[in-house]
């Protein structure tokens, strides 16, 4: 209607205010407007924010100055919305009770900050915080603040605050202070939901004076979080999220999007014959938004107007070719552009729009259930519940989950169903090993880490150094097979002897070096012997 005069971030990043003649409006960080007033003032010329957020100031061109405070901020968790009906007042109301809800008053001070999520609402003021536990409102922990905080993050077993002189505080819902973790560097002031995750175990944060780094931290002592304290990537770090799903760092997951737009997944610890450098993996492209589910390791994504609901991203770690069959897709045409996923809270998915209308979707409940049976080691109900529903993609999810946990039997029935005639022979010959050693060996195999599958097997008791210069050979690694037969002084004619073979199959003549001198040395190699030699060494390392 008329010229914009002044427009002004809220210090925390997440809304912005403009002014114009006779109107002051309240927009969210991605455009739409939560809120519009026409004040008889004339042009509000220069707005300027309180330092907490919660309200600002505005100079007009009649010479008045004009005061808004924030009110009729609403907050949702399955069937509880919290409403900050005025400065000093929440309403809590429950969707599945009749009553008129709960209010809660701050007489002391005016509420700055407040979260609700994981069955708890954590409410913030200018001196104080307030924890709150579903459904009883009445007798909160209550502990005291130094600074106002102008970020809250929640997760299941605890929440951190944010302030910009304190930093970060992580917390339990007992009110009790579990660390604070910092580095050199750390801006606090500069951090947002997108740059700040936490879990039940760890704390993750982009670098604000390097994007392309996320620092992990546990989240119990607030020290660097082992080997994978720090990660880097090639391009900037826009957001950032945690699984909230397992009960300890080796089950937590953590996705980020880059700048490209690129979603990526990796551990916070070292995975068993997973390397570091090969721990990040793109996950999928053209990413608008992200977010995991409250209960599970299920992932939303909407990317490329679609949205995306990984069942077990883990899979990646356990067979990437079975990722693709336990993605399940749905238009997402109707969520426009800029959507943001509010919220994974069980089978509902709740998307905002760039309008500021909030969608839902579902996902089916089967693949929850299945985390429940497997995570309690119930696998014939997991493979039972398979079975009746008779969905590939919930098969390719218990195949992935059974191979992960060695559960071959399972893993055996969901790859047969998947019709993954290869897998499924590949998991019978496994089970038929007698050898533990070479069991696992060939399990790490199996998720394509040789070099762990090499590694269990020399450093059994005693070394399987047979079974180690097979697997090299089958593939196709000569020069290490023919380096642990040199190096454990044996086998050396049974590795000459396979490439000559091998060579004799195509026709070509010997390029390597070491090959050709050892040739040369050792002269015509017996085949006899050879053949004996296997056949001791198998009865030796019997598996």
């Amino acid at each position: 209607e008329h010229v914009i005069t002044s427009v002004a971030w809220r210090p925390n990043g997440t809304a912005f205010a403009v002014g114009s003649y006779n109107v002051l409006r309240l927009c969210d960080k991605t455009g739409w407007t939560y809120g519009r007033e026409r004040p008889e003032v004339g042009s509000i010329m220069k707005i300027r924010w309180s330092p907490d957020g919660t309200q600002l100031a505005g100079a007009c061109g009649g010479g008045r100055v004009a005061f808004a405070q924030l009110t009729d901020r609403s907050l949702e968790y399955g069937s509880v919305t919290a409403t900050l009906t005025e400065p000093k007042k929440i309403l809590v109301e429950d969707a599945r009770n009749t009553d008129d809800g709960e209010e809660l008053d701050f007489p002391r001070d005016r509420v700055v900050e407040f979260a609700l999520g994981y069955e708890h609402l954590v409410v913030c003021t200018a001196s104080q915080c307030f924890i709150y536990e579903s459904p009883n409102y009445n007798t909160p922990q209550i502990f005291d603040l130094r600074n106002p905080v102008n970020l809250i993050v929640l997760s299941q077993k605890n929440f951190a605050i944010v302030d910009t002189v304190q930093g970060i505080g992580v917390y339990n819902y007992e009110g009790r202070q579990l660390s604070t973790p910092r580095f050199q560097g750390l801006r606090p002031e500069f951090l947002s939901a997108d740059g700040l995750s936490l879990s039940s175990d760890v704390v993750a944060i982009i670098d604000q004076t390097d994007f392309k780094t996320i620092r992990c931290f546990d989240a119990l002592t607030g020290r660097p979080l082992g080997s994978g304290s720090e990660i880097k990537h090639d391009q900037e770090i826009t957001k950032i999220a945690l699984s909230q799903f397992g009960t300890s760092s080796m089950d937590r997951r953590m996705v980020f999007i880059d700048a490209n737009r690129e979603l990526f997944v990796t551990p916070t610890a070292q995975l068993p014959g997973v390397k570091k450098k090969f721990a990040v993996q793109k996950l999928c492209t053209q990413v608008d938004t992200v977010a995991w589910n409250d209960a599970s390791d299920m992932l939303a994504v909407i990317s490329d107007s679609r949205l995306f609901t990984y069942f077990y991203p883990h899979a990646l770690y356990v067979d990437k070719d079975l990722v693709g069959q336990t993605l399940d897709v749905q238009d997402g045409a109707e969520f426009g552009k800029i959507p943001v996923i509010k919220s994974f809270f069980g089978t509902t998915i709740t998307v905002r729009r760039a309008d500021g209308a909030l969608l839902t979707s579902t996902v089916p409940p089967y693949p929850a259930m299945l985390y429940e049976y497997v995570t309690a080691g119930r696998f014939k109900e997991a493979v039972r519940l398979c079975r009746f529903i008779k969905n590939k993609q919930l098969w390719a999810t218990l195949a992935a989950m059974a191979i992960y946990h060695q559960d071959l039997d399972s893993a055996e029935i969901a790859l047969s169903a998947t019709k993954e005639v290869d897998k499924l022979q590949y998991i019978k010959y496994i089970k038929g090993i007698g050898s533990s050693e070479v069991r696992n060996a060939e399990m790490m195999l199996y998720k394509r880490c040789h070099e762990e599958a090499e590694s269990i097997l020399l450093q059994a008791s005693p070394p399987l150094v047979y079974h180690a210069i097979k697997m090299n050979i089958k593939l196709f690694k000569w020069s290490r097979a023919l380096s642990i037969a040199t190096k454990n002084k044996k086998y050396i004619d049974v590795v000459l002897w396979y490439r000559k073979k091998f060579l004799d199959g195509f026709g070509r003549s010997e390029n390597l070096d070491e090959f050709k001198k050892l040739a040369s040395e050792m002269g015509d190699i017996d085949e006899d012997a050879v053949k004996e030699k296997k056949r001791q060494a198998k009865e030796e390392e019997a598996g």
